[in-house]
């Protein structure tokens, strides 16, 4: 018994004893089984509940919280029973990149499928018009990427990468490609204020600097107006947003003279 202690404690394999990858090794098992447990009995009992009682956003968070957080919390108890271990640098480095990659992207998954919850119940609630409800669709496919690029950016800077380097390395293409795409957001921007803030709508009779007509058509990037006259006016969202425009739909009186 006291050989059999001895060769467990006393050799090393890559500066560890025995013991002490059977410690860690013990630790993640014993971890892991405490949370199928929790799991089996609060998670499932809590779906059951939310379908008796109908409540979908509880089993909506339920589900979402399995498929995101849980790996989270098995990441969590891999990386403390593994931290333990005495690792040369390069494999501290490639488990705590690993680590942070799956965290940045459980994290992110978590929070799109939060944000596109809201959205559908957003729009079922107040009763979006087919078009209006494509338009947000396509606004949140936009929104996902730019939030997967800017984890994809702040991981890429936590592993020590020079962002700035990489940005300029991408040269006067990437330049255009970035000012195209700062003008396209610019003018998605402005139609979700259009849309939140109601400074006019579809059928209004406006007056844009010397232009003037009835509203046509709120697009994702352009407005359409019919004038007076029959042509149609086409102006960008964010120039009617910084425009002083004029609303008759609202006029009560109207003065002759």
């Amino acid at each position: 018994m006291i050989v059999l202690w001895t060769i467990l404690t006393e050799r090393l394999i890559f500066h560890n004893s025995i013991f002490d990858y059977l410690l860690s090794l013990a630790i993640f098992v014993v971890s892991s089984w405490a949370l199928r447990l929790i799991k089996k009995f609060l998670l499932v009992r809590l779906g059951r509940l939310a379908k008796r009682r109908k409540k979908e956003f509880l089993l909506f968070l339920i589900n979402c919280g399995e498929q995101n957080l849980l790996p989270l919390i098995y990441l969590g108890v891999f990386y403390l029973s593994i931290n333990r271990l005495t690792l040369s640098l390069l494999w501290h480095k490639i488990i705590n990149s690993l680590c942070l990659a799956l965290l940045v992207f459980f994290g992110v998954r978590f929070f799109l499928t939060l944000f596109r919850r809201g959205l559908d119940y957003y729009l079922l609630k107040h009763e979006t018009a087919a078009s209006k409800r494509y338009a947000f669709h396509i606004a949140s496919k936009f929104f996902s990427v730019l939030i997967w690029l800017l984890a994809f950016i702040a991981f890429l800077d936590n592993l020590g990468v020079e962002i700035s380097a990489l940005v300029a390395g991408l040269g006067i293409g990437g330049i255009a490609v970035a000012l195209s795409a700062q003008v396209l957001l610019s003018d998605l921007f402005s139609y979700f204020t259009i849309y939140l803030d109601r400074p006019f709508e579809v059928g209004d009779y406006i007056i844009v600097d010397d232009f003037s007509g009835t509203v046509e058509n709120i697009g994702l990037k352009n407005t359409r107006i019919r004038s007076l006259t029959g042509e149609e006016l086409i102006f960008s969202n964010t120039d009617l947003i910084s425009s002083r425009l004029r609303n008759y739909k609202t006029m009560k009186r109207r003065r002759i003279t």
